[in-house]
């Protein structure tokens, strides 16, 4: 019954919020329930509300909640409520496992990376859900390394949000997200082989900078410098271009309110057109019982 309301309301409505939430109840404290939703038919339509490409720029209140609802309820699969017992280990493995074969790390991306409208809670928590799915499980994080978004790794695009984040929560973010990459065996070598670009600089510099500077510094500095004058101009269309989308992301939004107002204001005179025809019918068929040619007294009226 959840899962059917869910498939019908997919990331809209209040009743498939009150759904997810019964569902973060039920499992929050109960390991069996956990293990149990990875394996039934409808935890692909619980998933399917993060499918977001395609969709409306527009993320509602209740969009908004519910995408959050889905995102807790994958963090308790990864991580277990605060009573689930640790000798669980294999089964939070084996959630992850089953997670990125289903295509999540591509909801999360689309979510945390490539959605710049999306609200800024939801990207975090998007970015920190990829962290945990790759945290001390090398084959997921080979399956992240060998994303792309669009010309470039995602994992570059990942790294390009600390060069310009919109908020200390969404740096916060990216940084836990790569400190879990370094928590696999050969993580850091597998992070700095997604990089485009070289690190000029770094190739020269004395060996002690290199030693003193941290490995995300190294990777950051690696997208940053060593650019030339024609990078950073591209840098600052890039930027522009991303204000113009920002500003029409706001158009189409406003532009959605007005149809959604306009609507409104045409099913209201609907309304009242039928209820004034409902009383036309009724007046005529009152004049017919005392005798009265309708028809006469209409084309009288016309004509005066």
């Amino acid at each position: 019954m959840i899962f059917s309301i869910i498939k019908e309301g997919g990331s809209e409505g209040e009743a498939v919020q009150v759904c997810l939430e019964l569902l973060n109840i039920l499992l929050r404290n109960s390991a069996s329930d956990q293990a149990l939703l990875t394996t039934i038919p409808g935890f692909d339509q619980l998933l399917s509300v993060l499918n977001i490409r395609g969709t409306t720029y527009k993320f509602s209140q209740a969009k908004t909640i519910n995408l959050l609802s889905v995102l807790d309820i994958i963090n308790l699969l990864i991580k277990g409520g605060p009573e689930i017992d640790p000798e669980r280990d294999s089964e939070k493995v084996a959630n992850k496992t089953v997670l990125v074969q289903k295509k999540v790390l591509d909801h999360l991306l689309m979510l945390g990376v490539e959605s710049k409208c999306a609200p800024i809670q939801v990207r975090c928590r998007a970015l920190q859900c990829i962290g945990d799915l790759i945290a001390d499980h090398p084959k997921n994080l080979e399956e992240l390394t060998n994303k792309r978004l669009g010309e470039e790794p995602a994992l570059n695009s990942v790294l390009r949000i600390l060069s310009h984040p919109s908020s200390e929560q969404e740096s916060m973010a990216v940084d836990y997200l790569f400190k879990n990459c370094q928590r696999n065996p050969g993580g850091e070598t597998m992070l700095a082989s997604t990089l485009i670009l070289e690190p000029h600089s770094m190739i020269h510099a004395p060996s002690e900078k290199q030693i003193n500077m941290s490995f995300g510094s190294v990777l950051l500095h690696g997208l940053t410098t060593g650019e030339n004058e024609g990078d950073l101009e591209i840098q600052q269309d890039t930027k522009t271009l991303e204000m113009q989308y920002h500003e029409k992301c706001q158009e189409v939004e406003e532009l959605q309110k007005k149809i959604q107002a306009d609507e409104a204001e045409l099913n209201d005179l609907l309304e009242c057109l039928g209820i004034e025809e409902q009383k036309v019918e009724k007046l005529s068929r009152r004049l017919r019982e005392l005798g009265e040619d309708v028809d006469k007294l209409l084309e009288t009226e016309n004509d005066e």
